[in-house]
C-alpha cells in the first residue's frame, strides 16, 4: 500500500480540492467493493483511496502530511465503509454503497470556538458567555420535520425497510445485492408534508448562546469540552 496520498490519487502536491475530489470520485467508483465484488484487491485498493482522500481533504491532515510526511495509516481508520462511506455517499448517493438503513435520528456534530481570556480571567477563572451558530431542534414539528398535523410515512419503494435489491453483473455471474432505497435515502420513511419552518430536517440553524466556567489558572490551548452543547443531526 502506497504512503503517499498525492500518488494515491494520482495528483500533483499542488492540486486544488477540486481536483483531489473528482480524482477520489473516479477512483472510488472503480474500485468500490460493489463493482468488484470477491476482489480482494479492489478492495484494498479502495480502502487506501479513501484514505487517501481523508488526508487531502482536510486542511489539517494535509498540511501535517505536507509537512511531516506522515498522518498514520489506512488501517488506524477503523471500518473504512464507516466515516469514509459516509463521504462517498455524498458523492455518488446510497444506492452504490453498502449503506444502511437510518432507524433514528442522525448523528449530531461537534462544535469549535475560541475563547479570548484577559489575564486576570485566566488566573482567577471565570464565566464567559458565548455565541456561536449551531443546529437545534425544530420545536414547530419536534424535530419530526413533518408539517403539524400530519406524519411520515412508510416508504412505498423499500416497505420500509430503507434498503431494495439490486442484480449486478459480476465474473460469476448475477448477484443480488442490498443497497439503500434512493427514495427515501435509507430512513425506511418519506414526509409528504414537510415543516415549513426547518424544511423537513426536523432542526433550524440558530445563533445559540450560553454561558461556560472557566477554572482558574488555565492554560492557552486549553480545550474545554461541553457535553450536550454540539449541533444536533437531521430529525433531532
Amino acid at each position: 500500500m502506497s504512503s503517499d496520498p498525492y500518488e494515491v490519487l494520482q495528483v500533483q502536491r499542488n492540486a486544488s480540492t477540486e481536483e483531489i475530489k473528482r480524482s477520489y470520485r473516479r477512483l472510488a467508483r472503480e474500485y468500490h467493493p460493489d463493482a468488484n465484488p470477491d476482489d480482494p484487491e479492489a478492495e484494498e485498493k479502495f480502502k487506501e483511496v479513501a484514505f487517501a482522500y481523508e488526508v487531502l481533504s482536510d486542511p489539517e491532515k494535509r498540511s501535517r502530511y505536507d509537512r511531516f510526511g506522515d498522518v498514520g495509516s489506512a488501517s488506524s481508520m477503523g471500518d473504512p465503509f464507516g466515516g469514509i462511506g459516509d463521504i462517498f455517499e455524498s458523492f455518488f448517493g446510497s444506492g452504490f454503497s453498502q449503506s444502511r438503513r437510518r432507524t433514528g435520528p442522525m448523528q449530531g456534530q461537534d462544535l469549535e470556538t475560541l475563547l479570548n481570556l484577559e489575564f486576570a480571567e485566566a488566573v482567577f477563572g471565570c464565566e464567559k458567555e458565548i455565541e456561536i451558530k449551531t443546529a437545534l431542534a425544530c420545536n414547530t414539528c419536534e424535530a419530526t420535520g413533518a408539517s403539524k398535523g400530519s406524519s411520515r410515512d412508510t416508504c412505498d419503494s423499500c416497505n420500509g425497510s430503507g434498503q431494495v435489491q439490486q442484480v449486478r453483473q459480476s465474473l460469476l455471474g448475477q448477484m443480488m445485492t442490498s443497497v439503500a432505497c434512493n427514495a427515501c435515502g435509507g430512513m425506511g420513511w418519506v414526509i409528504p408534508d414537510p415543516c415549513e419552518e426547518c424544511g423537513g430536517e426536523g432542526r433550524n440553524v440558530v445563533n445559540d448562546s450560553f454561558s461556560v466556567q472557566v477554572t482558574a489558572g488555565v492554560d492557552d490551548g486549553t480545550t474545554l469540552r461541553l457535553t450536550g452543547r454540539g449541533a444536533v443531526g437531521p430529525w433531532g
